[in-house]
């Protein structure tokens, strides 16, 4: 590196890696596809129909009168334990609709037992026997024409870990409280996860949030140095005040690295980790200048005692 480029170096081209003990790292949301969704009809109580590429919702059949649900189900274990869900939002794409319009779809969230077993494959009208079904949408949904369509959920409904089936529902076509002059199609039919490459399929977006962990007892569990792509695991940390070992709390480590930043324990977690990393880099790269010609010199000057 030339002198100019010594100069010139900027806190981009030195990152510094820590791992601190006892926090995981978080999304602040997940897209979720089902892992199972099916078309489920009275008309064929015991009748598995997984081969389908769509689910119903509604009347069919004036002669035979049948009631036609879809079931969803999604695992929620990819969201950390201790979460707070703060929204969740089902998607669907409704590819037709016969004789209905406006706020006739709703969705329900089902308990009982075999909620959380079901299987696509082997499910039918009679699987939902004994379950519970209570309204989770928050909103009013129209449908007017083919397209994409959302549906904001109580959030409360859901909890992290768990595995949640909705139900589809057109409540007041199962019923026979409209007039049975339009009854033979009277449904909203929706893509599943099967149809084409998936693309349309439902989705069950969930954003949540993790409370701010507690900045006492935390400590780093590995400090890592990058130099130009280069990164080397270092065993102690350096500062304007000294050296520490590894295991040493975050506050102690600010102390050493960063002695200007007075009540660091008061501060949240985020911003004590944030002014870590910048005070840290900051220190490297002051130190470093006299090794500026070679990310190798950098490194063993860091790994020295």
């Amino acid at each position: 590196m030339t002198e100019m480029g010594a100069k010139n170096l900027s806190l981009a081209t030195v990152a510094v890696i820590f791992i601190i003990m006892g926090v995981s790292a978080f999304a602040d949301f997940v897209v979720l596809t089902p892992t199972d969704d099916l078309w489920i009809t009275s008309l064929s109580p015991t009748e598995n129909r997984n081969e389908y590429d769509l689910f119903r919702a509604g009347w069919d059949s004036a002669s035979n009168a049948g009631i036609n649900r879809g079931m969803l189900k999604f695992d929620l274990s990819g969201i950390p334990t201790g979460a707070n869900i703060t929204s969740v939002t089902l998607h669907m794409y409704l590819s037709a609709i016969y004789n209905i319009s406006g706020n006739v779809v709703d969705i329900y969230r089902a308990s009982g037992t075999g909620t959380d077993t079901w299987s696509e494959v082997t499910a039918c009208w009679n699987t939902q026997t004994g379950w519970t079904l209570s309204v989770a949408e928050t909103d009013s949904v129209n449908l007017i024409a083919a397209g994409s369509y959302d549906w904001d959920m109580t959030a409360s409904m859901f909890s992290p870990g768990e595995t949640v089936t909705l139900v589809v529902r057109a409540p007041d076509y199962e019923t026979g409280t409209v007039d049975n002059e339009n009854r033979y199609y009277n449904r909203a039919d929706f893509r599943s996860k099967e149809y084409l490459d998936g693309s349309d399929s439902p989705k069950l977006t969930v954003t949540y949030t993790i409370p701010e962990p507690a900045t006492t007892g935390k400590k780093i569990k590995e400090l890592s140095l990058m130099v130009n792509q280069e990164k080397t695991k270092l065993t102690h940390i350096r500062g304007e005040r000294g050296r520490l070992p590894l295991g040493v709390p975050l506050t102690t480590a600010i102390a050493v690295v960063n002695p200007t930043l007075r009540l660091c324990e008061l501060l949240p977690y985020r911003q004590l980790v944030q002014s870590l990393a910048v005070s840290l880099s900051r220190y490297v790269c002051e130190q470093l200048r006299p090794f500026w010609r070679t990310s190798q010199a950098m490194q063993a000057f860091m790994r020295q005692p």
